[in-house]
């Protein structure tokens, strides 16, 4: 009987450590008009995240920004060429520990993509801040 309730306590624990886990979001927004990009990071929800991303876009001069990426618990980037007409065209990633580690992700999807030769990281955040 005590090895049970010793075993039941420590799933109890690890449950409510695992749930209070932070959880954060953050996302990257760009305008291909006007090369311009906006990022949040460290946000409850993606709404917020995406929303937060809009702002610091347009707040930079950006014309007709949109959110490239959107990031849980990860870090992502995004590249674009100067050839990019659209979103399309632009190369994003997620899901990497370090922002530096998603950059090769995010140029070889925009050179797929766009294939000019001239992709370039745009910007990068991890959604905890770090």
């Amino acid at each position: 009987m005590n090895r049970i309730a010793t075993t039941a306590v420590a799933l109890v624990i690890a449950t409510v450590a695992q749930s209070a886990a932070a959880q954060t979001f953050g996302a990257i927004a760009y305008s291909i008009q006007s090369d311009k990009y906006g990022r949040s990071w460290n946000l409850d929800s993606r709404k917020a995240a995406e929303a937060s991303a809009l702002k610091f876009c347009k707040a930079a001069g950006g014309k007709g920004c949109k959110v490239g990426v959107w990031l849980e618990d990860s870090c992502g980037a995004l590249a674009a060429s100067e050839t990019s007409k659209s979103m399309k065209q632009t190369g994003i990633s997620y899901g990497f520990k370090t922002a530096s580690a998603s950059h090769a992700r995010a140029l070889a999807e925009c050179e797929a993509r766009d294939g000019a030769g001239t992709c370039q990281v745009k910007a990068s955040v991890c959604s905890n801040g770090k």
